[in-house]
């Protein structure tokens, strides 16, 4: 259990035609240049949803704050260039939200040997 609160920003999104898994790849790996120097950030996740193609990221921010400010110049970086050119910014799925974690919880030790 984390006894420290953070935000969680959590986003939705489609790629344009044509990008490849591969493509997208590499422009995740350029834009954590950025946001590894943005305060408060402490981690990032990102599948793709099975059966539908809709990916989702989860960023673990400090607090909202830092979120807000490194989301606000995301799109500006230019370590994120390749990433945002990847996204189809018109699909209706895209979405982010930030919302405040309650609860983290990892698996004992002794869970992950059974795995």
């Amino acid at each position: 259990m984390n006894p420290s609160a953070s935000t969680l920003e959590i986003t939705s999104f489609r790629t344009k035609p044509g990008v490849s898994e591969d493509q997208l790849r590499s422009a995740i790996v350029a834009s954590n240049l950025y946001l590894n120097r943005c305060p408060g950030f402490l981690g990032r996740h990102i599948g793709r949803e099975a059966g539908t193609g809709l990916w989702r990221e989860v960023l673990e921010w400090r607090d909202l704050d830092c979120a807000e400010a490194a989301a606000a110049h995301f799109l500006d970086a230019p370590e994120a260039s390749a990433f945002a050119d990847c996204i189809d910014f018109a699909a209706g799925e895209n979405k982010l939200i930030h919302v405040d974690l309650v609860a983290d919880y990892e698996a004992e030790p002794h869970a992950l040997s059974h795995a």
